[in-house]
């Protein structure tokens, strides 16, 4: 991940912005940092497609995400607002596929899960068992 501090208003607002930290974490998980109410992570990785088939991704998110899967926006859940969820469609085949979630927080309540379902998959968060970081 890339973590950063500041007031965004959009998920755009990350790709100028500083870096204040990074690292590795095994899931798209926030972890706020003590007195800091503004702020914002980039999460990288590979995805892991078990089979091929249509998949429904879900991004819920208090502020602001994004979600792109094969270097493609998704899912657009932009913007300062309560927990909510917005979600996409894709075609995929077995293997590995670039994930990126950007996520924003303006203060108040923060939300963050990822999630996906597919045929043969029932709805569930994107866990460590499905991804992995390429250094």
């Amino acid at each position: 991940y890339k973590y950063f501090e500041g007031n965004f208003t959009s998920v755009a607002g990350l790709d100028d912005a500083q870096v204040k930290d990074t690292g590795i974490v095994s899931a798209f998980k926030l972890q706020q940092p003590e007195g800091v109410s503004e702020y914002g992570y980039i999460f990288n990785a590979f995805l892991s497609v078990p089979e091929d088939g249509i998949y429904t991704f879900y991004l819920e998110s208090n502020d602001g995400s994004k979600l792109y899967l094969n270097n493609k926006e998704l899912i657009n859940n932009d913007g300062g607002h309560g927990a909510k969820e917005e979600s996409g469609n894709i075609a995929l085949r077995r293997g590995y596929f670039p994930i990126e979630v950007k996520y924003f927080q303006m203060g108040g309540g923060q939300a963050l899960k990822v999630s996906w379902e597919s045929a043969s998959l029932s709805k569930r968060e994107i866990t460590k068992d499905d991804v992995f970081y390429k250094p």
